[in-house]
């Protein structure tokens, strides 16, 4: 794959500045302010007019910002080049292949920018830099996880009727009927507002090759793709969503705020795709740890890397097996943690700096943690990642 790809595309959002945003919302809103009080300086009878005038001139100067139109895009692994603007890869959150109507887009998230563009010429500025599923973790904002409850849960409207329903009982109980006390009514109100605001905090959700992450209120939930059984796609409301079914019979529901060209669904489904061309072999029942503890299991991994476990159950390991262990993201988590400890038993000019770049494309926990304290030489965070995932394992298997 060359490392450069240009094209030329019809592309909307390039000309949008984040930055200057802010300086030309304030500006619409001194025009339109400013309009209406030269009107009643002059004492004219036309303020509504002015205003909606200025407003209408303000949200055509948006469209006009934004406009579509064909520019060349080119596409390196270190930036995005789109017309005269340039985004380093670094500003770019996510990047997906959506459908919108007819059209196949690629969406950045972050720059903000759409290219209209040709599945395979998509792909190819993906992988170019490096923002495919299988080598860059994508990170979404999306509805709290009371959304995954049902759909109604997760939209304006709904929050509004919610409000509604509970605040008018509640003041009509206090001030009309008198059923209630003030200090009862300040409970229930205050009450409203813990969940109101439950609603509206919104889900981090990270998309990773080997499965997906995510944070709401303090709560944390990895899911690997391995675990899952079946995917199901609905859309109730307005709200589209993915259900997963998991091994143990649990479900676990990703629910996004659109309908057509969503990016978080079409990542999510990009990267449960993923495959790599080889598995972990038979590599994996020497990784295995059995009944060893956790620092006995770590010596026997070095052991490994270092060629010592040769002679004690099978051959040397092939290194080119186990970075496929490594870069498979569906094999087990303890799978590629063993093998990357044996790798960075092995040394070598560069096995850091590949395993670094295994954990961008993951959003397993304690595989990032354990590569991390892996490259540093971290003993004592490594066994803490050995011994949480070990831990992990032996509950799901109860």
């Amino acid at each position: 794959m060359s490392e450069v790809v240009e094209v030329t595309v019809s592309a909307r959002g390039h000309r949008l500045n984040r930055r200057a945003l802010p300086v030309l919302v304030a500006g619409g809103i001194a025009a339109v302010v400013g309009a209406d009080e030269l009107a009643v300086h002059y004492h004219s009878p036309h303020r509504i007019a002015i205003r909606l005038v200025g407003m209408a001139a303000f949200s055509f100067g948006l469209l006009l910002f934004q406009r579509a139109e064909t520019v060349p895009v080119r596409a390196t692994k270190d930036a995005l080049e789109v017309g005269s603007r340039r985004y380093r890869r670094s500003e770019i959150d996510s990047a997906s292949l959506v459908t919108v109507g007819d059209k196949t887009v690629l969406r950045f998230l972050g720059p903000g920018v759409d290219l209209e563009v040709d599945e395979a010429t998509g792909k190819k500025l993906l992988l170019v830099l490096g923002l495919d599923a299988g080598h860059r973790v994508a990170k979404y904002a999306v509805p709290g996880r009371l959304a995954a409850v049902h759909p109604l849960l997760s939209n304006a409207q709904s929050y509004s009727a919610i409000t509604l329903a509970w605040m008018i009982p509640v003041m009509a109980s206090w001030k009309t009927f008198g059923l209630i006390s003030q200090n009862v009514a300040w409970a229930l109100i205050a009450a409203g507002a813990v969940f109101m605001a439950a609603l509206l905090a919104p889900s981090s959700l990270e998309v990773g090759a080997d499965g997906f992450f995510v944070r709401w209120l303090g709560t944390k939930r990895f899911v690997a793709y391995a675990e899952v059984v079946e995917v199901t796609e609905a859309t109730q409301f307005g709200m589209a969503s993915l259900t997963f079914a998991l091994r143990d019979g649990r479900s676990f529901r990703v629910v996004s705020g659109k309908t057509q060209g969503d990016p978080v669904l079409a990542r999510l489904r990009e990267a449960m795709k993923v495959e790599t061309a080889q598995g972990p072999e038979n590599h994996a029942l020497l990784l295995e740890r059995g009944s060893m503890s956790a620092r006995a299991w770590l010596d026997h991994l070095r052991a490994i890397g270092d060629g010592a476990a040769a002679t004690l159950r099978v051959a040397d390991v092939d290194v080119e097996a186990l970075w496929r262990v490594v870069d498979d993201p569906k094999a087990k988590t303890s799978s590629r943690i063993a093998a990357a400890v044996a790798l960075s038993g092995r040394g070598g000019e560069g096995v850091a700096e590949r395993l670094r770049a295994a954990t961008e494309a993951s959003t397993a926990p304690s595989l990032r943690v354990a590569i991390e304290a892996t490259t540093k030489g971290d003993d004592a965070r490594l066994l803490e990642a050995l011994e949480e995932e070990i831990a992990t394992e032996e509950a799901k298997a109860r």
